[in-house]
């Protein structure tokens, strides 16, 4: 039997190609981002696939309490930095900031601005070709990121949005026409936050010119004031979930919902969840105002859904 003289023989390497490397990095089971920090001190050509790993967990930025230079756009020109897939960008300071953070990897996006955050979506920018899932919180309005979900639309499978519904201004009709002309290819359309007052009325119901067009859609949340009985009637067939933020008052046109409801029974339409939101104060419950909606759900295999919560 041959035999090897350990002080003579000299090590032999066998690395890893890239490819295994970044399999087996994402088979790291629990607590991925600590092992990935320790992989990466490894060896230098461990270190880009254990931090494109580390990157894939959701990342957040919060910068509402800092000046404007306290984020740096250049944090973002980091070759791991640039695959994170999950960002969260609170506060978004500037235009600079908001093009550093629309990274190559990122696939979705939630955003929201700074009171002062002001500037133009360039049409040639490049856009992020993954990027399929966009929230825009907006605790005032910002035409700049219902300009970003324009040029972004085509790609989108989701759009969320708060609105700002709630908020008095001229901007109304321009807000709601583009979901209307935009949202037509998404397969989830999020509307949430507060329902309009009396004092701030929604422009038009523009849900219910959304889905006659809306061939993919499957989950729609819906607030009051943005559609009308017709959103029921020609609701598309695709459509797998309905969410409603209820605040302990009946969903507005409810007998033409109960009578979708009444269409998924007869499994005409995919409807098979419902989801209504309200606020509550201490152990007030599910109130009685939508007990019609559960039994009707019930009757016709449709699950429903009362999520409660503290408005404080």
């Amino acid at each position: 039997m041959a035999s090897i003289d350990a002080g003579l023989a000299s090590p032999r390497l066998f690395p890893l190609g890239q490819d295994i490397l970044y399999a087996v990095l994402e088979n790291l089971g629990r607590n991925p981002s600590q092992h990935y920090a320790h992989t990466a001190l490894v060896a230098r050509n461990w270190t880009a696939p254990a931090q494109a790993g580390l990157y894939k967990c959701k990342i957040l930025i919060y910068d509402a309490d800092y000046p404007p230079e306290a984020f740096s756009p250049s944090l973002m020109d980091a070759p791991a930095v640039q695959t994170v897939a999950n960002l969260i960008v609170l506060g978004l300071p500037s235009m600079d900031a908001l093009k550093a953070v629309l990274v190559p990897g990122v696939k979705t996006l939630l955003v929201r601005a700074r009171v002062t955050f002001d500037g133009e979506i360039e049409s040639d920018r490049p856009l992020p070709p993954k990027l399929k899932k966009l929230t825009i919180l907006s605790s005032r309005w910002c035409p700049t990121l219902y300009k970003l979900f324009i040029v972004l639309s085509p790609q989108l499978d989701t759009f969320s949005t708060d609105g700002p519904w709630y908020e008095v201004g001229e901007f109304h009709p321009w807000m709601e026409s583009t979901l209307a002309l935009h949202s037509n290819g998404l397969k989830r359309l999020g509307l949430y936050g507060k329902n309009p007052t009396d004092r701030c009325q929604i422009t038009r119901p523009f849900l219910d010119e959304l889905v006659l067009h809306s061939v993919r859609l499957e989950h729609l949340a819906v607030i009051a004031g943005a559609y009308t009985e017709r959103l029921f009637q020609q609701l598309p067939s695709s459509v797998k979930v309905l969410e409603f933020v209820g605040n302990q008052e009946p969903i507005p046109f409810e007998d033409d919902l109960l009578e979708a409801i009444a269409r998924a029974g007869q499994k005409t339409i995919a409807l098979s969840r419902m989801v209504v939101f309200s606020y509550e104060f201490g152990d007030f419950g599910r109130p009685k105002v939508y007990a019609r909606l559960a039994e009707a759900c019930l009757e016709n295999g449709v699950q429903f859904e009362y999520v409660g919560y503290d408005p404080w």
